[in-house]
C-alpha cells in the first residue's frame, strides 16, 4: 500500500492544485484509465468540470459506455462530440509558425472540435490524461521481469513477474522467460524505431540525444524504458485551437506525480497481469469498476483509414508535388505504389502518409514566411 498511497496523494495534489488556478475546466474524458483518474480527483470540486467525449462513426472509437459512468459519478452530463471524417482537415491547419511540425491530422481535428465546444459552454482551461501511459509505466516488453531478476535473482519475485507477464501479454511462460533472460543479458537501449519506408534514406534517421539518456550503469532495463517513455511524453504540444481559449493541462506529468511513479519498481506495475496496476489500485475506490478493470483501449485507426481513403487524390498531388519531394526526401515510387493499391489489412502506412502531410504543410508555411534580417 505504500506506493499506492504515495501515488494517490501525488495525483490528487497535482490535479486539485491545477484546478484551483484553472477556472472552469473541460476534461477530455476518453473513458480510459488516465482521464478517469483525473476526473475522479475533481469529485466535489467547485465549479464541477465539464466532461467531453469524442465519438466517430467507427465503432471501435465509441467510448461512451466507459466515460458515462465516470460522468455520472461526478454528477455532470457527458458532452458527446461527434467527429465526422468529412470535417477533418488534411493537412492539419497551422495557425502560427512552429519550430516543429506539430500535431497530426486526428489530434488537430479533436483540438478544433474541443475548442469550439469550450467556446460554446464557457470553459476556461482543458485537462487531459495525456502522458498517463508513460508516467504509469505502461511498458510493452519483458523489462519488468528482467528488473525483478536483476534485483532478486531467479526466485519467487521473478517467477511472479513472469506469471504476470504471461497474463498481461497473453503469451506462454516460456516465451516470457526467454524474453526476460535475453533482456537480462542485452539490457535496454535508447533506440526508438523510426519508420522510413516513404523516405529516401540509407539508414534510419538519427534521433537527438537527451540528457535523461545519461543513466548510471546500475540502472535497471525496465527503469530505463520507463524514463524513455517519459522522454516521449515531452512531445505533447500546447494545441493551437484550444490554447486560444485557455491553457492545456496535463496533470499526470506534474513533477510530484512523475517522482512518485519513478520510485515504483517496474514489476509492481504489472501486478495481477494488469497494466498500470499501481494506479488502478490507488484509485480503485474512486473509479467505476468498468473503468478500473478495463483492459482495452479506444481504437481510432479505422477512422483514420476513412480519412485516408477519402483524401487519396489530394495526398498524391500534395506529397508528390510538394517541397519534400522536390528536395529529394521522399521515396516517391513507394508512395505512388502505396496510394495506387488497396490498403492491406493491418498495414497502417496511411497514418504515416497523413503525418507527412503535416510535415509538408509545415515546410510550405516556413518557405512562404517573410525573411527578417
Amino acid at each position: 500500500m505504500q506506493f499506492e498511497s504515495s501515488i494517490r496523494e501525488a495525483v490528487e495534489h497535482s490535479v486539485t492544485a491545477w484546478a484551483r488556478v484553472s477556472g472552469q475546466v473541460l476534461i477530455e474524458l476518453s473513458g480510459g484509465l488516465d482521464s478517469s483518474i483525473i476526473a475522479a480527483c475533481l469529485l466535489g470540486h467547485s465549479p464541477p468540470p465539464y466532461c467531453a467525449n469524442l465519438v466517430t462513426p467507427d465503432a471501435g472509437a465509441d467510448e461512451r459506455r466507459y466515460a458515462q459512468p465516470m460522468a455520472e459519478q461526478l454528477n455532470v452530463p457527458l458532452r458527446t462530440l461527434f467527429l465526422q471524417p468529412a470535417a477533418v482537415e488534411v493537412p492539419p491547419p497551422l495557425r502560427q509558425s512552429l519550430p516543429l511540425p506539430g500535431i497530426g491530422v486526428l489530434q488537430s481535428a479533436v483540438d478544433i472540435l474541443l475548442a469550439a465546444d469550450a467556446k460554446f459552454i464557457g470553459a476556461e482551461s482543458f485537462f487531459s490524461g495525456g502522458g498517463g501511459d508513460n508516467v504509469f509505466c505502461y511498458l510493452h516488453t519483458a523489462a519488468p521481469a528482467t528488473d525483478a531478476l536483476r534485483t532478486f535473482g531467479p526466485g519467487r519475485t521473478f517467477n511472479t513477474a513472469l506469471l504476470n507477464l504471461t497474463r498481461l501479454h497473453d503469451c506462454s511462460y516460456w516465451t516470457a522467460l526467454r524474453l526476460a533472460v535475453r533482456k537480462y543479458w542485452r539490457g535496454s537501449t535508447w533506440a526508438t524505431k523510426v519508420s522510413s519506408r516513404f523516405l529516401i534514406t540509407d539508414s534510419p534517421p538519427l534521433l537527438q540525444s537527451h540528457p535523461w539518456h545519461d543513466a548510471p550503469q546500475s540502472a535497471l532495463p525496465g527503469k530505463r524504458e520507463h524514463v524513455m517513455a517519459l522522454i516521449r511524453a515531452q512531445n505533447l504540444y500546447d494545441l493551437q485551437e484550444r490554447t486560444q481559449i485557455g491553457p492545456m493541462r496535463y496533470p499526470l506529468l506534474s513533477q510530484p506525480v512523475m517522482e512518485a511513479c519513478l520510485r515504483v519498481p517496474t514489476w509492481l506495475w504489472i501486478e495481477g497481469g494488469r497494466n498500470r496496476a499501481i494506479a488502478r489500485e490507488a484509485f480503485a475506490d474512486r473509479l467505476p469498476p468498468l473503468v478500473a478493470h478495463r483492459k482495452t483501449k479506444g481504437e481510432f485507426t479505422g477512422f483514420c483509414g476513412e480519412i485516408y481513403e477519402a483524401r487519396k487524390p489530394f495526398l498524391r498531388d500534395f506529397l508528390l508535388g510538394g517541397l519534400l519531394a522536390q528536395q529529394g526526401l521522399l521515396n516517391c515510387p513507394a508512395i505512388e505504389t502505396y496510394l495506387s493499391r488497396a490498403t492491406p489489412a493491418r498495414d497502417i502506412g496511411f497514418c504515416e502518409l497523413l503525418d507527412l502531410t503535416g510535415v509538408e504543410n509545415w515546410c510550405r508555411q516556413w518557405a512562404d514566411a517573410p525573411c527578417h534580417s
